[in-house]
């Protein structure tokens, strides 16, 4: 019992450093500001255009401009500046978010309303970007899923709460903006102020059990090709996912003006969000198991919903288990950014996902009137979930058996996978390795010397090291370790 109780203390010790708190606070006010903003938005648009438009265009067009916003920082940030983030380009995306907010629910047209609405989505997307990377690169330990779920679910308490007001219709009502001010001002300090440095307290003595080491370049050599093809088969199953989930239940603005609360179905999610990011912490494949699970709650919603059931209830339940896949999508891509050293992957779970809730409640919402062509859409994305499932399973998840000490060969081609070498890269660290010099690996690679100097800048940059020793040194320790 005394050690059970020690395990416990050393992991809230690990969990509880100044940069798990940080990353938390940060996650925190940034989904505050966007996720609050975005329903502002969507009552002030209610007011100019019919239900079913206001939905594909907050759920539709909202979410893939937040998508295009990731991916704008994935291509233009994270792969050419790799893994440190630009405070002050982080604080341009919330500056510029909080600027088109402003029209967006002031406007007294409908144009105005969609096109600074439109814009303040893919601003949303931007500084998810960001917060996901910090998340995935900034904290302490493997701490990311419990981080995520609180961070999330605290948010969105707390727009819950700010709902109270004014007869629960304070996010529809224009003096919401100073509460966005506050949030933005707080967000700008927390953002250009340095994190915190690590703490004392090293993280790994206690980690929850995860297969990141599967993402990671043993990894690969343990499941072969099928691992090398990981990144491909997680979009996949995210996107799979998503697309499910949001044709079984589209959440229709329809619904709120019969009474439907927005808000308060919303604490449902951080519920889910709790839940899902304490299991996934705890285990992987126990976070991975219960999404698969959550599956059948579109085709349970699909089958009542001709049945006089309030439509509070689905909307609740859609919520909870939307917590799940909000946790999954992220600590898939998260795990493998981190693992492998990709900066740019640390987004791309609520890239996809965004995606598949885009494409998944617009046909829901344009296929209202047919539930048995929803149904049968679904179905078939519904097994084809089930073997991307299985199959990421079988890589993830399952135990492999014990093999033998890599051979040299083996171990060369761990550290190129680790850092992510070109074929020639690889073959001009070969001839370092073997003692080479520049004019000797121009001479045996039939290049200049100057296309030789190319490659070894290449490999230092990419490797970390500061010179040709360094980047030697740095191979043989990580191969004999």
């Amino acid at each position: 019992m005394n050690i059970k109780n020690q395990n416990l203390q050393s992991l809230q010790s690990s969990l509880f450093t100044s940069r798990n708190l940080y990353c938390f606070l940060l996650i925190f006010l940034c989904f505050f500001l966007t996720s609050a903003g975005y329903l502002s938005w969507l009552y002030h648009l209610m007011e100019f255009v019919p239900h079913k438009a206001a939905d594909l265009l907050t759920m539709g067009g909202g979410y893939l401009l937040q998508a295009a916003g990731i991916a704008l920082a994935v291509h233009f940030v994270f792969r050419r500046n790799g893994s440190s983030v630009s405070r002050q380009l982080f604080s341009l995306a919330v500056v510029i978010c909080i600027v088109c907010l402003i029209p967006s629910l002031l406007s007294r047209s409908a144009a105005g309303t969609i096109v600074f609405g439109l814009l303040m989505n893919l601003f949303c997307g931007l500084i998810a970007a960001f917060y996901l990377h910090i998340l995935t690169f900034e904290s302490d330990g493997d701490f990311r899923a419990i981080l995520f779920g609180a961070s999330y679910a605290a948010a969105t308490i707390a727009s819950w709460l700010l709902s109270f007001s004014k007869n629960h219709r304070f996010l529809q009502s224009p003096n919401v903006l100073l509460i966005y001010f506050i949030l933005t001002a707080v967000l700008l300090i927390l953002i250009l102020h340095r994190s915190p440095a690590p703490d004392s307290v090293s993280p790994m003595n206690s980690v929850p059990e995860s297969p990141i080491s599967l993402y990671s370049a043993a990894g690969k050599e343990k499941k072969g090709r099928a691992a090398q093809r990981l990144p491909l088969l997680i979009g996949a199953t995210v996107l799979v996912f998503s697309l499910v989930k949001n044709i079984g239940f589209g959440f229709p603005s329809a619904d709120l003006y019969a009474g439907v609360s927005l808000e308060a179905s919303r604490a449902f999610y951080a519920v889910g969000l709790l839940i899902a990011g304490y299991i996934t912490e705890k285990n992987r494949k126990y976070g991975a198991v219960c999404t698969m699970a959550a599956l059948v709650t579109p085709f349970l919603i699909l089958s009542l919903s001709g049945e006089p059931i309030p439509q509070t209830i689905f909307w609740a339940l859609d919520y909870f288990v939307y917590g799940f896949f909000s946790v999954y999508r992220i600590i898939l891509f998260s795990d493998l950014a981190k693992a492998r050293g990709l900066t740019y992957y640390a987004g791309f779970g609520l890239l996809l996902g965004r995606i598949g809730d885009a494409v998944g409640t617009s046909l829901c919402t344009l296929c209202a009137d047919h539930v048995a062509a929803l149904v049968i859409l679904a179905a078939l994305l519904f097994v084809a979930a089930i073997f991307l499932f299985f199959y990421l399973y079988q890589i993830l998840y399952t135990s492999v058996p014990p093999t033998q000490h890599p051979s040299e060969t083996e171990l060369f081609e761990l550290f190129s996978s680790r850092y992510d070498l070109s074929a020639r890269e690889q073959e001009v660290l070969q001839l370092l390795l073997e003692k080479k010099t520049s004019s000797d690996i121009a001479e045996a690679l039939f290049i200049s010397d100057r296309t030789v100097k190319f490659h070894i800048h290449n490999l230092l940059a990419k490797t970390g090291s500061k010179n040709r020793t360094e980047l030697l040194s740095k191979y043989r320790a990580e191969m004999s370790a």
